[in-house]
Formats: C-alpha cells, structure tokens, sequence
C-alpha cells in the first residue's frame, strides 16, 4: 500500500525484451508479445530449484521468440481469450472483432491449444488459460480446449482456466 512507503520510493527496475533480472532467487526473463499496445511483454520466471513458470498473455500471435522463451517451463500461464464462434457470433462490432483477431490482438482457445501442443516438454506439469473475455469465452470452453490439446499428445499435464472473476492455483 502506498502508506506503507512513507514518502519512499520503491527501487524501479526497467525490464527489457531479451534481458534477465534478478529478484531474491528468482530470475525474470522479459519477451515481446504481438499486441497494440506499447512495449507489451511476457515473462519467465525461474526459481533458485529450477523450477519455470511461463506467462503469456495480450498476443495476438506466436513468435519464435515466444516459443524459445517459453521452452520447458513447469507451469505455462497462456491468454485464452476468446472462443470463436461465440465471438463470431457475439454482440461486439465488427472493428473490434477484427482488432481481438488480429496478429495484434489476442489468442483464441484453439491458438492457445496450438501454443500448448508446441510447448508440451516433459517438465510441464500445469496450464492455465488466462485473460478470458468474460462475452466470448468460458473457464469451461478454454479448460477443455488446452485439456484437448495435452489429451491428444498423451500428456499428463493438468489444465484449467482461471475464471474470469476471482483466482485460481497456479502451482498445487
């Protein structure tokens, strides 16, 4: 809380795409995401054991540096905003329907799902979906679709979407 400072200022880091910084014990990757907004990132972040969790949200896309970022985490924490055809269907304009779409917009549960096949190491334990659109997307329509994608590999991996309101596990 800022009443906590006491007329401090905390230390700022700047973070930037490609560089790492270290926090305690944990060791923070930072790369771009495909999005319109300005100098939007995803992270890694890796513990002092090893252990990886993956955070990808606001793309539109997938990039190899994505994907070589992403590389054999533990727990992969991926945008799943938005299934297709509810938003095909849904009450947004057509301007908007083409920006969410679009290679700077944000992933669907099936892109999500070809992220996660793309992913799947033997280290993955988790997936979360995230960033769900509360009109064109449900915990359960992204869950099945990243639990469809570990099933037709063969992997062992738990799946869930976090819900739109409240919070979910991300380790557990």
């Amino acid at each position: 809380m800022a009443s906590d400072l006491d007329g401090r200022v905390p230390e700022v880091r700047v973070i930037t795409p490609g560089t790492e910084l270290s926090i305690g014990s944990i060791t923070i990757r930072a790369f771009r995401t495909s999005h319109d907004a300005a100098e939007s990132l995803g992270f890694r972040l890796t513990g002092a054991c090893g252990c990886s969790l993956g955070v990808l949200t606001d793309s539109g896309t997938v990039t190899g540096e994505m994907l070589e970022a992403l590389a054999d985490c533990n727990v992969l924490a991926v945008e799943s905003n938005h299934d297709e055809e509810m938003l095909e269907h849904g009450p947004y304009p057509w301007f908007l329907k083409r920006r969410i779409r679009s290679a700077e917009g944000h992933l669907s549960n099936e892109a999500a799902a070809q992220l996660i096949t793309a992913l799947a190491s033997d280290r993955l334990a988790r997936v979360v979906g995230l960033h769900l659109s509360s009109t064109n997307n449900t915990s359960r329509l992204a869950t099945a679709s990243l639990a469809g994608a570990l099933a037709r590999l063969g992997h062992p991996a738990a799946a869930e979407a976090a819900r739109q309101e409240g919070a979910c596990v991300l380790i557990g």
